[in-house]
């Protein structure tokens, strides 16, 4: 099994072009004209100027370690608080917003890897559906300090970011953060967000080579197929799929699920209007409603990768028998959903 924390912090990325998006405020259409997409970006370059503007939100850069030591990879995350009923999007934001632009300050000879994203939750406002976190959520990346770096002193790590919150409209923000840690030739000594990190590692989506996935046209978009490894004792009942790449799929459609007389499940995805062909792979997580799990760990999200057979192919067309979602109130098809609440509401208490 591989994660997607302890170092090897990596973004599953998509390949589809983007996806036009819904009528949204002028300014905030002017704010993000230069960086149209729904992709998070993370380069080294100079900080620019001095705006910082985070209507709704609190945007801190935390580190897991508190000094570095040459050569050694740590981790950092990007913590985002946010008001009541206001939220920040996923790196495919679906119907609603667009992803999150990082730009690097780093010292001579640093690298960061991309950001890894948590799970990220399905936000239901008919007739469209948006995909993000409330609350809050830390975006995590490795850094990489050089192996000659002189111990003795104190490096600064910059971060600009431009984002967006939304609640009933979306509103652009910007912040520039930095975080100055001292060089020891010693082991690293762990910080006060260490605790934060790890409980956001344990979010992401990870990679399961025993499970097995699949995918196939259908006259009405996709159909994935998931086979769990022998001996697995949960269910995909109400399992929701997120797709990496914005113009894939119908974000509003359910995702209603199956399951063959084999134990296969299968999943049923509506695809976009604006899709400009038939993509080569299905990109994406398949996350679990909360109590679900796809190993002893507890993870809820599998990364998935499978390549599209075409429409014809027999297993696409075996019959399957519903699989209901976990308890009640959960529509066929979706994980528990969190409505939209007012964007009005004042922040959250220590926030």
């Amino acid at each position: 099994m591989r994660t997607r924390a302890s170092r090897l912090l990596k973004e599953t990325t998509g390949s589809l072009p983007g996806r036009p998006r819904m009528a949204a405020p002028l300014a905030l259409l002017l704010a993000l004209a230069a960086s149209a997409g729904s992709g998070l970006s993370a380069q080294t370059g100079p900080l620019s100027a001095q705006q910082d503007t985070t209507p709704r939100s609190e945007v801190r850069l935390v580190s897991d370690v508190a000094s570095i030591r040459p050569g050694e990879p740590f981790t950092v995350g990007l913590h985002v608080t946010l008001g009541e009923g206001w939220r920040t999007p996923w790196k495919n934001a679906g119907d609603v917003g667009n992803g999150l632009i990082a730009t690097w300050s780093l010292p001579g000879g640093f690298s960061a890897d991309s950001f890894a994203y948590p799970l990220p939750e399905r936000i239901s406002n008919p007739p469209v559906a948006s995909y993000g976190y409330h609350d809050e959520v830390v975006i995590l990346a490795t850094i990489t300090p050089p192996a000659g770096l002189e111990a003795g002193r104190s490096v600064r790590l910059g971060l600009s970011v431009d984002f967006v919150v939304c609640g009933h409209t979306c509103i652009p923000a910007r912040a520039e953060r930095s975080l100055e840690l001292p060089v020891r030739d010693a082991p690293s000594t762990t910080s006060g967000d260490a605790a934060l990190i790890r409980r956001y590692a344990g979010r992401l989506p990870v990679e399961h080579p025993q499970w097995t996935t699949r995918a196939a046209r259908t006259d009405s978009g996709f159909v994935v197929g998931v086979a769990p490894p022998a001996g697995w004792k949960g269910s995909l009942g109400g399992a929701y799929f997120f797709p990496a790449g914005p113009v894939l799929l119908d974000h509003a459609a359910g995702q209603p699920v199956g399951r063959t007389a084999a134990g296969e499940y299968r999943i049923r995805l509506t695809g976009s209007a604006y899709l400009p062909g038939v993509p080569e792979r299905i990109e994406g997580i398949l996350v679990l409603p909360d109590g679900g799990a796809f190993d002893a760990a507890g993870h809820r999200g599998l990364v998935v990768s499978a390549a599209v057979a075409p429409a014809d192919v027999a297993w696409a067309a075996e019959p399957t028998e519903p699989v209901a979602p976990p308890g009640q109130g959960s529509p066929a098809g979706t994980p528990a959903e969190r409505p939209p609440s007012s964007p009005f509401g004042s922040r959250r208490p220590g926030a």
